[in-house]
């Protein structure tokens, strides 16, 4: 009896494994990518005063989407023209499960600090200024490192802070969402003050 001949195809062996080996790469990217996003990032609330921001920007209706393109538009201007930005900020005052897109109203723009003072009629010729004074808040941070972020802070800053308001039983109000550029960290925000009334102060 004459034993056949074994052919062994390497290339197509070697492109299997190829394609294995890219699919696992793949996944440990993305999950790593994932947990730079806040993947495990611990969501704790914390229930206290707020910072003070000198707040510039647009009052804005329609897609709660569109902020992230006004607040970078804002940003790159007050850098041309040498003022220090430190966070990207937007306010969104109504509740996207309640109202039509098209009826939400928010704000969107982003903070600068006291050194630029001075050039706020400058700044106030384009757009609009005010100034977010300490309030009674609660608030929780999570990194702002890439786009995953933001699905972290839809599934896991939000939700829980509507929880925490609800157990406490304060009053509902419109969230801030402030983001530190150079901490890569975003703070999701709401005020709990009595009276508070956010719409009326900034849009």
């Amino acid at each position: 009896m004459i034993a056949k001949k074994f052919k062994f195809d390497y290339k197509q062996y070697l492109t299997k494994q190829s394609a294995i080996i890219a699919a696992v790469l793949i996944v440990i990217i993305f999950f790593i990518y994932m947990i730079q996003g806040g993947l495990f990032a611990k969501a704790t609330v914390v229930d206290g005063m707020s910072d003070q921001y000198i707040m510039v920007f647009k009052s804005m209706d329609g897609s709660y989407g569109k902020s992230s393109k006004v607040s970078n538009e804002i940003c790159n201007w007050l850098e041309s023209a040498d003022i220090e930005v430190f966070e990207t900020l937007s306010y969104y005052f109504d509740d996207p499960m309640e109202e039509d897109t098209e009826d939400l109203r928010y704000i969107a723009g982003c903070t600068m600090g006291r050194n630029d003072y001075e050039r706020l009629d400058f700044v106030m010729n384009k757009y609009s200024v005010e100034m977010f004074f300490p309030v009674r808040s609660i608030a929780i941070t999570l990194p702002s490192t890439n786009k995953f972020s933001k699905l972290m802070g839809v599934l896991k800053a939000y939700p829980k802070l509507g929880r925490y308001r609800e157990k406490k039983q304060y009053p509902k109000n419109a969230f801030l969402k402030v983001v530190d550029i150079k901490k890569k960290e975003a703070t999701y925000l709401m005020p709990i003050q009595e009276g508070f009334d956010a719409v009326g102060r900034y849009h």
